[in-house]
């Protein structure tokens, strides 16, 4: 394992590897930037991510009501 790395994150990349073989075609750089996403996300701390979870949380909350008070104006 080199240093600076989570033992999880190790593991867990060659699951992922395994379970998301290859794809041909256009969709390839779209699994390398999932791979990355999920990388940086085991990464964070717990509290990082709960905090992530709940401004996403509160900015969809705020997007719906914004979106059903536009439908139900005049």
């Amino acid at each position: 394992m080199s240093p600076g790395r989570h033992p999880i994150t190790n593991e867990h990349d060659r699951a992922f590897a395994r379970s998301n073989p290859e794809v041909p075609g256009m969709l390839g750089p779209l699994v390398a930037i999932q791979r990355m996403h999920r990388r940086i996300w085991l990464r964070l701390s717990w509290k990082a991510q709960t905090l992530t979870v709940g401004l996403s949380m509160t900015m969809a909350s705020f997007g719906l009501s914004m979106l059903v008070a536009f439908l139900a104006a005049p």
